[in-house]
């Protein structure tokens, strides 16, 4: 199965999207959103907060 050519790659590539993005409004379909990475960024957040609590427990709930 022959693949589309994607004319922008890596940062180019992601930097493009984006400014697609904001151009017509809607997300690219093989890019994942700000949105879909929130999960993400809510652990990193609640694992460097407990750390920084010496390790006690944060709630992502409490970041989200």
């Amino acid at each position: 199965m022959a693949l589309p050519a994607y004319p922008l790659h890596d940062r180019a590539g992601v930097l493009g999207a984006l400014a697609e993005t904001i151009r017509t409004g809607i997300e690219p379909q093989f890019f994942p959103s700000g949105r879909s990475n929130l999960g993400t960024l809510a652990t990193i957040e609640a694992a460097l907060k407990s750390a920084a609590a010496s390790g006690a427990p944060v709630r992502l709930d409490s970041i989200l």
